[in-house]
This record gives C-alpha cells, sequence and structure tokens, in this order.
C-alpha cells in the first residue's frame, strides 16, 4: 500500500555511502520513509515504480511537502545502501541473499513481475521479517 504518512524505518547499519539527492515533481508530497524512484522519463524523483520502468532512488530522509509548501525545495534528499528491518510478507530464511523488489513507495515483495528492484534480502529476522540491503 503506497505510503500516506512518514514511516519510521529501523536502520540496522549504513555502509560507507553518502546520501544523494535527487530533482523532485512540483505539487507533491513525499514522506520521509518512503521509498522513491527515478522516473524513466525526466529523472525526477517519483512515488510510483510505473511498473517496474522506474529505477530506485534510495529511501526518503525527510518528509517534503511541495503541495503545502510550493518552492520551498527543488530536491529530496535520500539514503542509498542502508540494511533496514522489514515486513516482506512470505519471506523465510531461504530467501538470505534473493532479490527484493517494490510494487509501490512502502510495499516490498519477492516478486519481480511489473516491480522494481530495490536490494536484497540480507538476513531473517522472523517470519514475514527481514533485513534489506537496499541498493545504492
Amino acid at each position: 500500500m503506497a505510503a500516506t504518512k512518514n514511516i519510521k524505518r529501523q536502520t540496522r547499519f549504513v555502509r560507507n555511502t553518502k546520501p544523494r539527492t535527487l530533482p523532485m515533481v512540483a505539487a507533491t508530497e513525499y514522506f520521509m520513509g518512503a521509498l522513491v524512484f527515478i522516473d524513466s522519463s525526466d529523472g525526477t524523483a517519483s512515488k510510483v515504480t510505473a511498473t517496474g520502468a522506474n529505477l530506485f532512488g534510495g529511501v526518503l530522509v525527510d518528509h517534503t511537502d511541495a503541495v503545502a509548501s510550493p518552492g520551498v525545495d527543488d530536491r529530496v534528499l535520500v539514503d542509498v545502501g542502508q540494511v533496514e528491518e522489514v515486513t516482506l510478507t512470505g519471506a523465510g530464511p531461504e530467501d538470505v541473499g534473493d532479490p527484493v523488489y517494490a510494487s509501490d513507495d512502502n510495499t516490498l515483495t519477492l516478486t519481480p513481475t511489473s516491480n522494481t528492484l530495490v536490494g536484497r534480502v540480507h538476513s531473517f529476522v522472523t517470519t514475514d521479517t527481514v533485513t534489506v540491503e537496499f541498493l545504492d
């Protein structure tokens, strides 16, 4: 289900990567902790996977509301390469190392069809809970 509010994520650790910024779309609200994708047509930060056509851009660091405050920011800050504990329905210990995909800005899946690659299963925590190492 797509993000409708800020998301508190449990980050386990971040490798030696640097946050990056992406150009944002005017009149768009971006929620902290949501996944962001790079629009394949113009390179802007997108909230949708476009059925797998958009590449993974990172995890949003801050809530940015260009709807309420148009023109305040023109870029969003994202983290990349971090390992976070997430819900991944159907995941088990046998999935460690497998690719992880997103179907929207808040839903992860092991299914590649029409979804965007965002990382890999780093470790198994418990049924339906794993750590994911996000792409950088």
